[in-house]
């Protein structure tokens, strides 16, 4: 089948009928092959027409079903003829009209995959899935800079250390500069490398602090019903409240937080071996892949896993919230855990000795200073001391 143009205005559909949707070569081929730009497409066209989409949705559901028949060609061509002479009778027999429609839209449906397409018919449309989505687009990232990466070939550079974003409902404006929403694919990606930091304002008012070393997803425009975010790494979230609309985070390993107008912190990095939920205000609702019921914290909580477990337990939670003030606040932690958390922070490279790996020290740092500083920092606290050798930093354990 030829790839078909999208139609310029979902306009068109709006008062399709079941069968005509299933008699039209837009809507078949881009549900059995859907892209991007079909995605997008029906996705708006569900949204301008809320409430209003039962022909639709009846023919998605009902195209997944013959997708997956297999019928003889000439048992199809059979088959279609006498659906040829039964629609002759529809207009004279109304009391039945939708039984034999629905009957005649099965069926050319079926002819119209068996007859002009050989390929096995893939699924049916369904908004796309802001993982799979995630998991279709964990593009590497060697650039230094941030990168907001709206389309496939709609990519911007951002080389200041901290960056700002605002999305409106039009707009989209980097700093100073205006940047049109037509384009974009359903979900926009912001890749914050090390070294950098950025603050991202959606439309619906919800402020994310973005930290080093991090992805963001989200959708263009939210939709009516939830609101929705992908994350990997580490972010703090000020949720503006909407009770019709609760905010979900998901993260790289399958956690869900649920939300309905909060603050709190998430660090989700892929490379540690745990998900942390920190909770400054209000509720949140958290889900592993593991767990079969969600989790209520309240405020001053830790939601945390480790090897498959999960704990809760009150906290202070500034050292999970301080690093949006260039603040690193540690209590008891391992300076394996410190040096990889400074080594994110500056995007430098550090590398901790084995014997030096365990030591536990607590304290507080300013990570607006200069690493050699806040390094030197490290050593009065804890029994190490540093030096440095081309790009990289050594912390050795400091035995005398």
């Amino acid at each position: 089948m030829n790839k078909l143009s999208t139609p310029e205005h979902t306009s068109r559909y709006t008062k399709f009928t079941f069968e005509e949707f299933l008699q039209d070569d837009f809507f078949v081929s881009s549900m059995k092959q859907p892209t991007i730009e079909t995605i997008s497409f029906w996705n708006r066209f569900m949204r301008e027409n809320e409430g209003h989409t039962i022909e639709f949705d009846a023919a998605c559901r009902f195209l997944d079903d013959v997708c997956n028949m297999s019928l003889p060609d000439k048992e199809v061509r059979k088959i279609w003829l006498n659906v040829t002479n039964s629609r002759r009778k529809v207009i004279r027999r109304r009391i039945i009209l939708f039984s034999e429609i629905a009957a005649a839209a099965c069926v050319a449906a079926v002819l119209f995959l068996k007859l002009f397409s050989t390929e096995k018919a893939e699924e049916t449309f369904k908004p796309i899935d802001i993982i799979a989505f995630a998991n279709e687009n964990n593009l590497y990232n060697p650039s230094e800079a941030t990168q907001l990466i709206l389309s496939d070939d709609k990519i911007i550079s951002i080389n200041d250390k901290e960056t700002s974003i605002k999305y409106d409902a039009d707009n989209i404006t980097v700093s100073s500069d205006n940047i049109s929403k037509e384009g974009s694919q359903p979900f926009n990606q912001l890749i914050v490398p090390y070294g950098k930091r950025s603050i991202l304002a959606l439309a619906d008012g919800t402020v994310i602090h973005i930290n080093a070393g991090t992805r963001v997803i989200y959708p263009v425009d939210f939709g009516t019903e939830r609101r929705e975010v992908f994350i990997e790494g580490e972010a703090y979230f000020d949720v503006k409240a909407d009770k019709k609309r609760p905010f979900f985070v998901k993260t790289c390993d399958d956690a869900i937080i649920k939300v309905t107008g909060t603050k709190f912190n998430v660090q989700a990095y892929s490379d540690d071996d745990r998900i942390r939920v920190a909770l400054e205000t209000g509720i949140v609702s958290v889900k592993s892949s593991n767990q079969h019921n969600e989790v209520t914290l309240m405020p001053n909580q830790l939601y945390e896993t480790c090897n498959g477990d999960y704990s809760v337990k009150d906290v202070n939670i500034m050292e999970y919230t301080a690093w949006i003030e260039g603040l690193y606040l540690y209590k008891s932690e391992k300076m394996e855990s410190i040096i990889r958390r400074l080594s994110r922070y500056y995007g430098k490279n550090i590398e901790v000795s084995p014997d030096a790996q365990n030591v536990k020290c607590s304290g507080k740092l300013d990570m607006k200073e200069r690493l050699e500083d806040v390094l030197d920092g490290i050593t009065f606290t804890a029994p190490v001391e540093w030096n440095k050798s081309g790009d990289t930093y050594h912390i050795m354990f400091k035995y005398n």
